[in-house]
């Protein structure tokens, strides 16, 4: 998988860092190529016969069990206090079909919550996505993690296209936190009944550089990001920017309800959200949360942890891809293409008369 790795990376920085025209072609060529064989090699073994012996590792955080499968992903729950990081890519659509239409079982829950640790790769300034996670559930702490000891660390996961439905502390990452969540961002749709959110349903931990794009369909207390912000809880530099259903009892842009001075330097959009309101954080007009100044008049990090195309996009983590950069990168790879071909045409129609021309000044001389 190395060579996957490789591959991520040099996507990022083609997509930062314009090269000439004819040099991204050849790097384009190469990061296609290098992304139909991670198709293969992500969905291949993940059949109803895939094995969840992790790639390697050894559940510590020095050296953590890798997860190259949505099976091994699953594994987690059989051991709640390993360390373990993503591989890479991982296709999780195959969940929509898994015990008899319930999908993935969240990884830990209140009386054996998960102590450990997932990252988004071995690497410091990397993280791969979790695509397509389903979750229908009729219990209470829902998520990709139902339920997370203050122990626990979450940093640098992607959570693109999840369907998400459950009780009480539901929300597309995490049910109920009390750990550390850093540098993730989730996309898709959640629905639930008391404390629902784009990213955690309830927290008690800590949150910082993250932002939700989820979709919040149903619930008594919902908020963009958060459906509850409990005594502990912290909220630091996040957004909201996916539709909000009113919900029942209370509903808000950011957070559904908190408790004081528990939420800094974080924005949702009135627009996108529909909500004009939220008890803590500040909400802005689409417009304003694609200009940087938002973001950096409030502390944000853009050298190294936040990017931005100005007045194009809400901001996004540097150590994530998400799929709209893939989109992106393949619509520019295509212009680029477009012009090449046209030069190479062009060359060709020169090319006969430049020699014809140069044949009748031969026979002159």
């Amino acid at each position: 998988m190395k060579f996957i790795n490789t591959i991520y990376r040099n996507l990022y920085l083609d997509s930062v860092i314009r090269m000439d025209k004819k040099r991204n072609m050849f790097i384009g060529a190469v990061a296609v190529a290098a992304l139909m064989l991670t198709a293969v090699l992500v969905m291949a073994p993940q059949g109803a016969e895939a094995s969840t012996e992790f790639d390697g590792g050894a559940g510590t955080w020095e050296d953590p069990y890798v997860i190259s499968t949505v099976e091994q992903l699953q594994a987690m729950n059989e051991n709640l206090s390993a360390h373990y990081v993503l591989g890479t890519f991982i296709d999780a659509s195959d969940t929509a079909g898994w015990n008899d239409g319930a999908g993935f079982k969240p990884i830990g829950n209140d009386s054996e919550p998960f102590t450990g640790s997932l990252r988004g790769s071995a690497e410091d300034d990397v993280g791969f996505l979790i695509v397509g996670l389903f979750i229908n559930s009729d219990e209470d702490d829902v998520g990709l993690f139902g339920y997370t000891h203050e122990d626990a660390v979450i940093e640098r996961v992607g959570l693109a296209n999840a369907e998400v439905n459950g009780k009480n502390n539901t929300g597309a990452l995490v049910g109920w936190n009390l750990g550390t969540i850093s540098k993730c961002f989730v996309t898709g749709n959640v629905s639930g009944e008391g404390n629902v959110g784009g990213l955690v349903g309830k927290n008690s931990g800590n949150i910082s550089d993250s932002y939700s794009l989820v979709d919040i369909l149903e619930g008594d207390t919902v908020g963009g990001l958060v459906g509850e912000i409990a005594t502990g809880g912290e909220v630091n530099r996040t957004y909201a920017a996916g539709n909000v259903t009113d919900g029942e009892i209370t509903t808000g842009g950011l957070v559904g309800t908190a408790v004081a001075d528990s939420v800094q330097a974080s924005f949702w959009d009135t627009n996108a959200t529909g909500q004009d309101a939220s008890p803590q954080g500040e909400g802005k007009t689409t417009a304003e949360m694609m200009n940087k100044s938002t973001f950096e008049d409030a502390g944000w990090d853009f050298d190294e942890v936040w990017r931005i195309s100005e007045g194009q996009s809400y901001p996004r983590l540097q150590a994530l891809l998400t799929l709209e950069d893939f989109e992106e990168w393949l619509s520019d790879l295509l212009e680029d293409l477009d012009e090449i071909l046209a030069d190479l045409c062009a060359s060709v129609v020169l090319i006969p008369l430049i020699a014809g021309g140069l044949v009748v000044a031969a026979r002159r001389k």
